[in-house]
């Protein structure tokens, strides 16, 4: 796929856990990620926390989504960090400029509390065919 901002080549770069971001290694050094796959990479529920109410005061960008070319929409990642990001409103992908990416990992830990992601690391190893005892 083509870089939405610089349009060259993005090159496919495996993340974690089978997670694997669109790199425009040759531009602007930016990251796409597929829906669900930035929460996945970021060990969060969503891909945007609190999306419903954040999406109403997104702004439209210049730049078109590569996978279907929809405008990509800039949106806050949430509401008390200055962080914005471009989402796709049609496939729900996120592209994350080169220096972002650090930046939501540091909110995204802020914000998750511990017991919330042993939670969804147990989820993860059961889908994947683990068996994960529980402790009453």
């Amino acid at each position: 796929m083509d870089c939405p901002k610089c349009l060259i080549k993005m090159k496919v770069y495996p993340a974690k856990d089978g997670v694997e971001m669109d790199f425009c290694y040759d531009g602007c050094k930016g990251l796409w990620f597929d829906r669900y796959e930035l929460a996945f990479y970021a060990d969060t529920e969503e891909d945007v926390p609190n999306f419903e109410n954040l999406v109403q005061l997104a702004t439209q960008t210049p730049y078109q989504c590569s996978k279907c070319s929809e405008s990509l929409m800039e949106i806050r990642y949430v509401e008390e960090a200055n962080l914005k990001i471009d989402f796709c409103k049609k496939c729900h992908g996120v592209f994350l400029d080169a220096h972002e990416l650090g930046l939501l990992k540091a909110i995204a830990a802020k914000k998750s509390h511990g017991f919330e992601r042993i939670k969804r690391l147990a989820q993860r190893l059961e889908d994947q065919g683990f068996s994960v005892h529980k402790r009453a």
